[in-house]
């Protein structure tokens, strides 16, 4: 009788863990076609579907300063914001990988640079953008490893989702992003005017080098050609001494063993003014057209588009 009940207790067990991998794999795919950006980016790449002659790679500066549809009418090419928020260049590697690996190989990519380019990420947000990507084993195998989930969030059913709202992920508002990129109209109010520490650059130089090399050698072996871009930031903003020059030579050494052009944006005329700014280091929706505008005839120029 007890083994009879064990066996009972066991294949009910059995059952329930496979109804709930069940509904946690067509909740995870209706949850990946969730008007929610960073998942419709990554649905994008992991999707095949970028489809882009000029690719901007970078955080949240490309996410919100990269405008892909003024970009794409001024150009006249199809353009995308592959912007990882929160993200250093640790994690915007095997984004970056794993969109070559989908998709059609670009012309151009725009690299977004900033103080924090020879940084490790410190902590990615909006954890949740991932969680409708177990079931691809593409993204398991190159997000796996670098991402610190528990032996639950990778083998329990739904164990993953339990402490995160999952509303976002079954909204179907109308779309405020375009290509990767999302349009925001504001300031935040009241304005921060200043950065709260002065910049620093470099923390994980030795670490982040060889990354850096990789994605560069490869993409000058595919015909890709890069440009570095670091992009207007709110005039308060500052290097503590001696690092704005430390950047500046790693990426100029970058820029000569690999032939890449480095555009600096950094004194802008829009950094004087907070109307086109989110925050400190945010433009909104008025300043990526003022920035792209200039960004796009920067291109045309170089003979890049």
């Amino acid at each position: 009788m007890v083994v009879r009940f064990l066996a009972r207790c066991f294949l009910a067990v059995v059952v329930f863990f496979l109804l709930l991998a069940a509904f946690d794999f067509v909740f995870s795919k209706v949850a990946e076609r969730a008007n929610y950006q960073p998942v419709e980016i990554w649905h994008d790449v992991l999707g095949g579907t970028v489809d882009a002659d000029v690719v901007a790679l970078g955080n949240s500066l490309v996410t919100v300063g990269f405008n892909t549809e003024y970009m794409d009418s001024v150009l006249g090419v199809r353009t995308y914001a592959l912007g990882f928020s929160g993200s250093q260049f640790d994690r915007q590697s095997y984004m970056y990988s794993l969109y070559r690996a989908k998709n059609r190989p670009p012309k151009v990519v725009v690299n977004f640079i900033d103080h924090n380019a020879m940084s490790l990420t410190t902590r990615v947000p909006n954890r949740d953008q991932f969680f409708p990507l177990f079931f691809n084993k593409d993204f398991r195998k190159a997000v796996f490893p670098v991402e610190n989930f528990s032996w639950a969030e990778r083998y329990i059913p739904m164990w993953r989702w339990h402490s995160y709202g999952t509303n976002k992920f079954l909204s179907r508002s109308p779309r405020h992003f375009r290509s990767g990129f999302k349009y925001i109209t504001s300031t935040r109010t009241p304005f921060t005017t200043g950065a709260r520490d002065s910049m620093r650059f470099g923390s994980d130089i030795e670490v982040l080098s060889p990354l850096w090399d990789k994605y560069l050698s490869e993409n000058v072996k595919d015909g890709i050609r890069t440009v570095f871009v670091f992009p207007p930031l709110y005039k308060n903003n500052h290097f503590a001494e001696g690092y704005e020059e430390l950047m500046t030579s790693t990426f100029n050494d970058f820029t000569e063993r690999y032939g890449i052009r480095f555009l600096d944006y950094r004194s802008l005329p829009i950094v004087e003014d907070s109307t086109c700014f989110r925050d400190t280091f945010h433009l909104n929706g008025k300043g990526s057209i003022a920035f792209c505008d200039t960004l796009a005839k920067d291109l045309r120029q170089l003979g890049l588009i």
